[in-house]
C-alpha cells in the first residue's frame, strides 16, 4: 500500500525505502478511485523476497541469520518489488473475488433521474417495476412455441456439439457476474455440456476448452457473432419461457436430451408472413413459393405472375441469405457521393421519374426551402435515401425500397423490367428468377450518357448494355 500510494523519494513517513510506484497502478487504468484499489491491496500479502525468484539487480544474504527474513530491504534490487507489486494488481484485475470484479458486483450504478419543474432527484433504484402481464392469448401461443423451440434449440446443440440449453445458462450468469460482460473464462466457470452427434449430453467443458473450436464456436454464437435463425429463435425461446412464468438458469439441461426431445409433440409450425420476415438461411426455393401467395398466414391462391414488391422482397431476401465471400466483398465496398450524383443525373436523362421535389430534397439535408421553389423537381443525391438491408429507400423518411425501372438498359433477351439500387454502388435488376443480374452504376451512367436512351425510346438489340454481370445464389 505504501509504494502504491506514493511518487517521488521516501520521507521519514514512508514504510519502505524505495520511490513511489503509484505510476504501476496508473498503468493498470483502474476505472476506480486510488482509495479503492488500495483498500483491495489491504488485503493482499505483503512482499516477501524469500518467497520470489530473483527478477534483476544484485542478490545478497543477510551475515547475521537471526530473525524471521534472509535480507534487508535496502538489499534487494528495486525490480524485483516492483515486479511482485504489478503482478498483484494484475491479480486484482483478473480475480472473481477480491478485487474489481467483486466491487464492480457490488457496486452497480444506477441512472438518476432529474425533474424537470422542481429539480428533485430521483433514483432509478427507488422506482417501482410495473410488472408486465401477459394475456390469455399470448400464453397460449407461447405454450404452442416452446416445443417447437426446444427440438431447434436442440437441432443447434448437436450442430454445435454443446448443450444449448447450458449455454444460455452460463452465457447468462457469466454476463452477470462481469461488469464488462461474459468472458470466455466466466462462462466455462459457469458449467457448459458437450453434446454428441445423436442428441446426448456427455460431460462438462473444461476450464481450457478455448482453446478448442467446439467451445469457440459455440461462444461464438451466444455472442451473437453469428446472427442465424437458431440465434434468433433462441431469443425466442427466453421470452417465451418469461411469458409462461419458466426461470430457465434454474432448468436442467440433463432433461433436454435426444429421448425426451423426441417426446415433445410440435403443432406450431411458422406462418408463411414469419418465414418471409425471418433472418438468412431459409431454402430460397420456399421463400420464392410462398412469396407468390397473396401473403396470407396460412398459405392462399396463387397468383399468376409476382408483384414488383414481392420480386423486390425476393432478390432482397437472397441478399441476406447469400454467404458466398464474392458476393459480400462486392456489396460491401464504398462509393463516393460524387458517383452517385454522377448516376443520378445521367439516370434522370433516362427517366425523369427518380427527380424529387426540391422541399423534399431540402428536408433531408437539413437546409431551408424557399416556399415558392418547394414543388421544384431536382435530381436527388444519396444523401436523400435511407437504406435498409443495404438497398435505398424511396426518399423522405420511407421503408419501401427505391425501384429503378430498366427497359432498354438490360442486355437483350433479359426479362427483369426494374431494379433497385445498393448503397455499395451496384443496381440488382429483379424478376421471378433466382438469378438477379448486376451493374455498376457507373457503368450504366455511361452506357445512358452514350446512347442518349429514355424510358420511351426504341433500342435495337445491337445497342443493349451488356456490362450486367450474372449474381449467382
Amino acid at each position: 500500500m505504501d509504494l502504491a500510494s506514493r511518487i517521488g523519494s521516501p520521507d521519514t513517513e514512508s514504510l519502505s525505502c524505495y520511490d513511489g510506484m503509484r505510476s504501476a497502478v496508473e498503468a493498470q487504468r483502474f476505472k476506480v478511485e486510488l482509495i479503492t484499489v488500495l483498500d483491495m491491496l489491504r488485503d493482499q500479502k505483503d512482499y516477501n523476497a524469500d518467497n520470489q525468484r530473483p527478477i534483476a539487480g544484485p542478490f545478497k544474504l543477510r551475515s547475521d541469520k537471526s530473525g524471521p527474513y534472509l535480507r534487508r530491504l535496502e538489499d534487494i534490487d528495486p525490480s524485483w518489488v516492483e515486479r511482485y507489486l504489478r503482478d498483484v494488481l494484475i491479480g486484482l484485475k483478473m480475480h472473481n473475488d477480491g478485487g474489481i470484479r467483486e466491487y464492480w458486483r457490488n457496486n452497480k450504478t444506477s441512472p438518476v433521474f432529474v425533474d424537470n419543474e422542481d429539480g428533485s432527484l430521483t433514483d432509478s433504484a427507488d422506482l417501482s417495476i410495473d410488472e408486465h402481464t401477459y394475456s390469455e392469448m399470448e400464453v397460449v401461443s407461447a405454450k404452442n412455441k416452446l416445443p417447437y423451440l426446444l427440438k431447434r434449440m436442440h437441432d443447434k446443440s448437436i450442430q454445435l456439439k454443446t448443450s444449448v440449453i447450458s449455454l444460455i445458462q452460463a452465457y447468462e450468469i457469466a454476463s452477470k457476474n462481469s461488469a464488462r460482460g461474459a468472458k470466455p473464462k466466466g462462462i466455462l466457470d459457469a458449467g457448459v455440456y458437450q453434446m454428441d452427434h445423436n442428441g446426448y449430453i456427455t460431460q462438462y467443458y473444461g476450464e481450457n476448452a478455448n482453446t478448442g473450436a467446439p467451445f469457440r464456436a459455440a461462444r461464438a454464437w451466444i455472442a451473437g457473432e453469428e446472427k442465424d435463425a437458431y440465434f434468433y429463435e433462441a431469443l425466442e425461446l427466453i421470452r417465451v419461457c418469461k411469458v409462461l412464468g419458466i426461470d430457465i438458469l434454474k432448468e436442467d439441461p440433463l432433461q433436454y436430451q435426444a429421448d425426451t426431445i423426441a417426446k415433445l409433440r410440435v403443432t406450431y409450425l411458422r406462418k408463411n408472413r414469419e418465414y418471409l420476415s425471418g433472418p438468412r438461411h431459409y431454402n430460397p426455393n420456399v421463400i420464392d413459393a410462398i412469396s407468390s401467395m397473396g401473403m396470407s398466414d396460412y398459405g392462399g391462391k396463387v397468383e399468376q405472375r409476382l408483384t414488383i414488391q414481392d420480386m423486390v422482397r425476393n432478390t432482397v431476401q437472397l441478399f441476406i441469405e447469400t454467404d458466398e465471400a464474392s458476393i459480400r466483398s462486392k456489396f460491401s465496398r464504398e462509393v463516393s457521393t460524387r458517383d452517385w450524383y454522377t448516376f443520378f443525373f445521367a439516370y434522370a436523362q433516362y427517366n425523369k421519374n427518380i427527380k424529387i421535389p426540391y422541399s423534399t430534397h431540402t428536408r433531408m439535408i437539413h437546409t431551408k426551402c424557399d416556399p415558392a421553389a418547394a414543388n421544384k423537381l431536382v435530381v436527388p443525391t444519396i444523401n436523400d435515401f435511407y437504406t435498409s438491408e443495404g438497398f435505398l429507400c424511396v426518399p423522405g423518411g420511407s421503408s419501401i425500397i427505391q425501384t429503378f425501372p430498366l427497359k432498354h438498359l438490360l442486355p437483350y433477351g433479359e426479362s427483369a423490367i426494374t431494379g433497385i439500387a445498393h448503397s455499395s454502388g451496384y443496381i440488382v435488376a429483379v424478376d421471378e428468377g433466382a438469378r438477379p443480374l448486376v451493374i455498376d452504376i457507373m457503368a450504366l451512367a455511361r452506357y445512358i450518357n452514350t446512347v442518349g436512351c429514355t424510358a420511351t425510346s426504341s433500342i435495337a438489340p445491337s445497342q443493349q448494355c451488356e456490362e450486367w454481370e450474372t449474381w449467382t445464389v
